[in-house]
C-alpha cells in the first residue's frame, strides 16, 4: 500500500457557523485512517498494518493507531500514522516513542484555556516538538547504549 494518501484534518479544523469545517491536508503515507462526521457525532477507523521502515516488510496487522485522550476538559481521540517512534539502529529498541509520549503532553495541558480544539492541538504538537528537540540534542552515546 505504499503511495497511500493519508487525509488528516488536525491541522486544518476549524468551525464556520457552528459547524465543524475540515480542509484536508493530504500526505503520502502507507497508513488507511478515515474520520467520518455525522450529525449524531464522528467515526474513526484505521488499518492495523506496521511496516518496518528499513525493510518496509509488514511487521504487524493489528497495530493501534487511534487512541483516547484523557483530558479533565475534553472527551477526545486521535490517529497516529506513520514513523511513531525511533528504534536503536539494528535492533528493536524503542528510544523515542509519540504512543507514550502524546499523553504525557495532554497531562500537561490539563489547565489549558486553548479557545478551539484548533489551539489544542498546537499546543500539544509544540510540547511533542519540544521533547523530540530534547531527545534528539541528546549525545549519541546516551541513545545507543
Amino acid at each position: 500500500m505504499t503511495g497511500t494518501k493519508f487525509i488528516t484534518a488536525m491541522q486544518s479544523a476549524g468551525y464556520y457557523d457552528g459547524e465543524l469545517c475540515l480542509r484536508p491536508l493530504v500526505v503520502d503515507m502507507s497508513a488507511a485512517i478515515a474520520l467520518v462526521y455525522t450529525h449524531e457525532g464522528f467515526a474513526i477507523a484505521a488499518d492495523g498494518l506496521k511496516r518496518d521502515s528499513e525493510s518496509n516488510r509488514a511487521v504487524s496487522e493489528s497495530a493501534q493507531k487511534i487512541f483516547k485522550l484523557k483530558h479533565p476538559a475534553h472527551h477526545l481521540g486521535y490517529a497516529l500514522a506513520g514513523p511513531v517512534g525511533i528504534t536503536k539502529k539494528g535492533s528493536d529498541m524503542v528510544l523515542f516513542n509519540f504512543i507514550d509520549k502524546t499523553p504525557l503532553a495532554a497531562q500537561q495541558l490539563e489547565q489549558s484555556n486553548a479557545p478551539s480544539l484548533y489551539h489544542f492541538a498546537h499546543e500539544l504538537a509544540e510540547i511533542l516538538r519540544q521533547s523530540l528537540d530534547a531527545f534528539s540534542a541528546l549525545p549519541p552515546d546516551a541513545v545507543t547504549g
